[in-house]
């Protein structure tokens, strides 16, 4: 609209905008150096209202609480310092139980030496295979390949005062 600037960066005359220059100066850049100032580059930011707007910071930017800072980026990699702490090591032994021949099972127990006659249950195996006793132990070891520390995700963002009103 008329009396607004987009903020992309571009020098503006500092004669025709007097009021805007007075009001910024050269916090976004020196333009010219002479007789331009440039105003916010906001290509590709978020804004944000500075961090110590007023006079006392909220702690929530404070990396980049100065009038025109930017901090951010578009995509962060990890390094194994900021992965979080994990050591999952655990031990596993499993031991397969040994029934002997001549031995029983019913409902899962095996009863040695086997009975007569079988208990009066349906479905259930009376003579046991003889098995031999098997034994395997795993040991699961994992590497800690992190140290828990935070890492910066800020989106793209630049502080200041939001509005830039070019004329009045």
């Amino acid at each position: 609209p008329a009396g607004w600037l987009l903020c992309y960066g571009q020098a503006v005359s500092r004669t025709a905008y007097a009021a805007l220059f007075a009001a910024i100066g050269t916090t976004y850049g020196t333009g010219d150096g002479t007789t331009t100032f440039n105003v916010p580059d906001l290509r590709g930011r978020a804004v944000a209202g500075r961090d110590n707007m007023g006079g006392t910071a909220a702690g929530r930017l404070a990396s980049i609480s100065g009038l025109g800072s930017v901090g951010g980026s578009e995509s962060v990699s990890l390094t194994a310092a900021q992965l979080p702490a994990n050591i999952p090591n655990d031990a596993a032994t499993t031991t397969a139980t040994s029934i002997g021949a001549g031995s029983q099972l019913y409902g899962g127990q095996a009863l040695s030496p086997a009975p007569a006659s079988p208990p009066n249950i349906s479905n259930v195996p009376y003579n046991a295979t003889p098995i031999t006793a098997v034994s395997s132990s795993t040991t699961v070891v994992m590497i800690n390949p992190g140290g828990g520390s935070a890492h910066n995700n800020v989106q793209p963002t630049m502080a200041l005062n939001k509005i830039i009103k070019a004329t009045y």
